[in-house]
């Protein structure tokens, strides 16, 4: 087997959407905010449909979004892909961070962990540090300091590596980093948020599924943050998923939610 590398790694954080189209998997965290639980199962249908549901079957949320580049400019070519089949570059006319989204739970961590590209791309800053322009994979956001390496996680491949942020590193939403370290309070100070001086982690273990390019496991190493991590097991991936399972159908979805910290 041969052994990722950090480009590798990253690719492997932008090429989600164009690896599945469904998948169901189990979810752990270590503090029952903010879905009520700690852990849960959900089913993830793309672009629209959401459900999620304690271990016990008790129902958290179910919908049929609309489609998240609803009144967006028509995509005119797919992803530029390298040799093994992972994205290099995103469409030229990729707009904004929403286009790919999945149905939200509860914040963007949710998002940002079905489709991890803040791991793979970062963007430019002014001088007084605020993010100017679009993420670009020219401006590496995290800098690995062990691995990657394959690893089995929950019975399927995975690739695993301790990263730390680099000054390129922007979230999809300010308020709800992946990797909520000195990058990410930096940017809430710039905005008017508070700010904690002490406890933030210094560096990220994460696993990142090679099937899927989803992100199923975040430790936080040296502190911790308000969303203190999690581990997932995917149980299927792309098998079918009736309309019937997601319910009602919902107005608003993903791209009704603001986004703070990078403009389109």
């Amino acid at each position: 087997m041969t052994t990722p590398t950090a480009e590798d790694f990253r690719a492997l954080a932008r090429s989600s959407p164009w690896l599945w189209r469904t998948v169901r998997f189990r979810l752990r965290t270590p503090t029952p905010e903010p879905h009520g639980v700690d852990r849960l199962r959900a089913w993830v249908s793309r672009p629209h449909g959401l459900r999620a549901e304690d271990l016990d079957g008790r129902l958290i949320e179910a919908g049929w979004w609309p489609r998240p580049d609803e009144g967006l400019p028509e995509l005119t070519g797919g992803p530029m892909r390298r040799p093994d089949g992972l994205v290099a570059r995103r469409p030229d006319d990729w707009t904004g961070p929403h286009r790919f989204d999945d149905p939200m739970l509860s914040n963007y961590r949710w998002v940002a962990m079905l489709h991890p590209f803040e791991l793979a791309d970062g963007v430019e800053r002014d001088e007084d540090g605020s993010p100017s322009g679009d993420w670009s994979p020219g401006r590496p956001p995290i800098e690995v300091v062990d691995g990657p390496r394959a690893v089995e996680h929950a019975g399927r491949l995975a690739w695993e590596a301790e990263v730390v942020t680099t000054p390129a590193y922007a979230a999809r939403c300010s308020c709800c980093p992946v990797l909520a370290g000195d990058e990410a309070a930096g940017q809430l100070a710039r905005e008017g948020w508070a700010r904690s001086e002490v406890g933030r982690p210094r560096s990220w273990m994460l696993r990142l599924d090679r099937g899927t390019g989803v992100l199923v496991q975040l430790i936080e190493l040296g502190g911790t943050s308000f969303s203190g991590g999690w581990t997932m097991e995917i149980e299927a991936v792309d098998e079918p998923m009736p309309r019937e399972l997601f319910g009602p159908d919902r107005g608003g979805g993903p791209r009704s939610v603001t986004l703070f910290g990078v403009g389109p």
